[in-house]
């Protein structure tokens, strides 16, 4: 939510600074410039964070890269009301998937790590 707020600001600081500055200095690639501040924040902001359950693998995005546990590299799984946390066995770090955070639908995820993680004698903690 921030990243896309921050190019939202960015885009019209600079679109105030060109009409501070006097009209006659807009050109056609200034107007293209401030119009991809906003879609670039608009592309950030509808891009979601995932989580993909595959027959022996979990999939997501961390930084803009994809990644991917095999069940056999999974510690445990923690899920907990709003927040399901993935604890790997590797010294990887920890996925959390939150619904405060990024508005994912957790009782979902939370049942299919379920039958994931019975499927695969992964420990799962519901609290």
């Amino acid at each position: 939510m921030l990243l896309p707020m921050l190019f939202v600001f960015l885009g019209a600081l600079y679109a105030a600074m060109g009409f501070v500055g006097g009209t006659e200095s807009i050109n056609t690639l200034y107007v293209i410039t401030v119009a991809l501040y906003f879609v670039f924040a608009l592309i950030i902001f509808l891009r979601k964070p995932y989580l993909r359950i595959y027959k022996n693998k979990l999939f997501t995005t961390k930084f803009n890269r994809d990644r991917s546990l095999e069940a056999g590299s999974i510690a445990k799984i923690k899920w907990s009301g709003k927040t399901i946390t993935i604890v790997p066995k590797t010294k990887e770090p920890v996925w959390t998937f939150s619904r405060s955070r990024n508005l994912f639908e957790t009782d979902k995820m939370g049942e299919a790590l379920q039958q994931f993680a019975a499927a695969h004698g992964v420990v799962l903690e519901k609290n």
